[in-house]
């Protein structure tokens, strides 16, 4: 990339040395220009680690528990067996079920209740 470059201009650690500038260069890049005779382009992009598709799959599950259904995985992901679908669908029944439950009797007893008095009727005598 750079021929014919000084030892001097391989230390990191000093400030305004080649090396110095490839050991903080951004994330996204950097341009280098040279006036060195016999000098090539090359593009300049740091490379990312090994475990950043670990990283982001994590975040993916960690996004998909806090929807609480596991539909998305389902459908997004392999190596779910049908046994397994199955298993995390009555999961996420049992949860449905329990929260249309805990819906009913707030409506009923908030919404239904005021209703029916807005109506001048006795909401104890209609049940």
């Amino acid at each position: 990339m750079l021929p014919n470059l000084p030892t001097s201009e391989f230390d990191p650690e000093r400030e305004g040395t080649v090396a110095y500038y490839l050991k903080h260069m951004p994330p996204w890049g950097a341009r280098w220009i040279s006036t060195c005779e016999g000098s090539d382009i090359k593009i300049a992009v740091p490379e990312v680690g090994r475990g950043f598709e670990a990283y982001v799959e994590n975040l993916t599950d960690e996004f998909i528990l806090g929807l609480q259904t596991p539909l998305p995985k389902l459908i997004i992901k392999r190596g779910f067996t049908e046994a397994s679908a199955k298993a995390a669908l009555e999961l996420v029944e049992r949860r449905i079920v329990a929260l249309q439950r805990f819906i009913k009797r707030v409506v009923e007893r908030q919404v239904f209740n005021q209703v029916v008095l807005e109506a001048r009727f006795d909401p104890r005598g209609l049940r």
